[in-house]
């Protein structure tokens, strides 16, 4: 079984981060012919999952204040993910 994997870029921003770590956000489908509605947010499931932590660094240059998903911003979307997991205690949240 196939997995497609998407990369996007903040417009208009930097590719690169301060110690020249590429920037971006990876998506994943399941699907053997994907479509744009099949691609899930992987910071989603992992920070769903209790395996890591939402941090957004430097706001002031984060140029994805626009970025949606399903109406919701993403750094909500990430942090509703993150009260998930900590509310069922998952992972780095279980004590």
């Amino acid at each position: 079984r196939g997995k497609s994997f998407r990369v996007q870029s903040i417009k208009n921003g930097s590719l690169f981060e301060t110690y020249g770590r590429i920037l971006g956000y990876v998506w994943v489908s399941e699907s053997t012919t994907p479509s744009l509605e099949s691609y899930n947010l992987l910071s989603f499931y992992i920070v769903k999952n209790g395996y890591a932590r939402v941090s957004f660094i430097d706001r002031r240059n984060h140029k994805a204040d626009d970025l949606k998903y399903k109406g919701i911003f993403y750094e909500e979307y990430l942090f509703n993910a993150q009260n998930y997991a900590k509310i069922n205690k998952l992972n780095i949240f279980s004590e």
